[in-house]
């Protein structure tokens, strides 16, 4: 019998890849060295690795994924039911794509452009934000990133309309992968919204492996929310990575209504005191879909705040996972951090896994957190059924109202707007698919 070969093997023909990346400034290729070497060395995670321990990803692991040279081509009408009024920036197959871009009217002294021009022109913009943010699929990312958006916003500007960041993955080739990489760095009280959407068209084997660093300096407020919406052949991989300094906020929202596998990343460091960060998602999932949400807050100083809240709603045999883990470091008094995790499952067959987790290094906090897996209530659809609404009826409304108490908390109300309709389109394919 030949011996299966093992995953951190299977990571050694990225390394070739990384010579395809062009002239570039010396400090680049040396960060991606050092992220190559370190992919490399941990190899892809396995169920054995403590984080990945509800999702395995060794399917993706039995091809090398390559990105393409050109992008893909797409309907021309693909973008419209996801345009929002803002200032937007689109990328297809990990390229950026003027084209559809849509920049609109920027105040002067914002920086809105593609990485892979800010790299040409001017790369000081980015070299002393531009990180190693953890895990060996990010590290992977930044070896082998070709484009993303960059965002940087001077001190004391308010941005009012959202920037729309888009990437749609159309499996152009075989075993496609997008290492997409956006960063946002807002200054002192800065204050935008950010949109991400990512969209999957591949009918084959496809990858978006993608990265999001966010850095808000004292005072800064970032509205931050993401949308996957990928086919059943997709692998998505995301992280989002923020460091907040004093008195910064985040209000960030990561949404799933599509895709094969998706592993779902949020690290948010407080580090500085009167930080607060609210971190809330949804994962809608059927027929095979596997969505994992897996977060990590850090209160490295006093007086910070955190709020989690991630809700599932599964049918057919889709799965969810959620580990979040809430860590006040010691000397971070006075700290309030709340967690829950909620699961509805509309078929026996479906599945979700819920794993909680507080390290309280300090004395003087206030730590919470819960979770709850079950169908929905009885009373509730007896109650309703008693009002003279049929079954099908009945749990559709309670459905629909289980994720709307979750987007009532999105602030930003043209966002709010633009992720209802994301649940209605995902919604209304569940209540056709009951019908027929």
């Amino acid at each position: 019998m030949v011996a299966k070969p093992r995953l951190i093997d299977r990571a050694a023909p990225y390394a070739a890849q990384l010579k395809t990346t062009g002239e570039e400034p010396v400090w680049l290729k040396a960060l991606r060295d050092d992220a190559m070497a370190r992919f490399q060395a941990e190899g892809f995670p396995t169920l054995r690795t403590e984080a990945w321990k509800y999702t395995n990803i060794e399917r993706l692991t039995r091809a090398v994924f390559m990105p393409p040279d050109e992008p893909g081509k797409i309907a021309e009408d693909l973008i419209a039911p996801y345009a929002i009024d803002g200032h937007r920036l689109v990328f297809i197959d990990g390229h950026f794509y003027s084209a559809l871009s849509d920049l609109g009217f920027l105040p002067e002294g914002i920086c809105l452009a593609s990485f892979g021009r800010v790299i040409d022109f001017s790369p000081e913009v980015v070299e002393p934000h531009l990180h190693h943010v953890g895990s060996a699929l990010a590290a992977l990312n930044l070896a082998l990133m070709r484009d993303g958006a960059v965002i940087v916003l001077p001190k004391d500007m308010v941005l009012e309309k959202p920037i729309h960041l888009v990437h749609i993955s159309t499996g152009a080739t075989e075993n496609a992968v997008s290492h997409l990489r956006h960063l946002i760095v807002l200054g002192e009280n800065a204050a935008a919204t950010v949109l991400e959407t990512r969209i999957g068209t591949a009918r084959k084997a496809a990858w978006t492996n993608a990265v999001t660093e966010i850095e808000l300096a004292r005072g800064a407020r970032l509205r931050h929310y993401a949308w996957i919406d990928e086919t059943a052949s997709s692998f998505h991989t995301a992280r989002t990575a923020l460091r907040l300094d004093r008195d910064a906020a985040v209000e960030t929202f990561a949404g799933a209504g599509g895709g094969g596998v998706v592993r779902n990343e949020i690290v948010v460091a407080l580090a500085g005191e009167g930080g607060e960060a609210r971190v809330d998602g949804i994962a809608l999932g059927r027929g095979r879909a596997h969505i994992d949400n897996w977060t990590e807050i850090v209160h490295a100083a006093p007086h910070t705040n955190s709020r989690q809240v991630f809700k599932s709603v599964l049918d057919d045999r889709s799965r969810s996972a959620f580990q979040g883990r809430v860590v006040v470091n010691e000397g971070a008094q006075k700290v309030d951090a709340q967690q829950l995790n909620r699961n509805l499952l509309l078929s026996p067959q479906a599945r979700a896994d819920s794993k909680p987790e507080l390290e309280i290094l300090a004395d003087d906090v206030k730590c919470s957190h819960g979770a709850t897996v079950g169908d929905l209530d009885k009373n509730s659809i007896f109650y309703l059924r008693s009002r003279g609404i049929p079954e099908a009826q009945a749990r559709a409304l309670l459905v629909e109202a289980f994720i709307a108490e979750l987007l009532e908390g999105v602030t930003d109300v043209a966002v709010r707007g633009w992720l209802r309709a994301r649940v209605d389109v995902w919604l209304a394919a569940e209540r056709q698919r009951k019908a027929a």
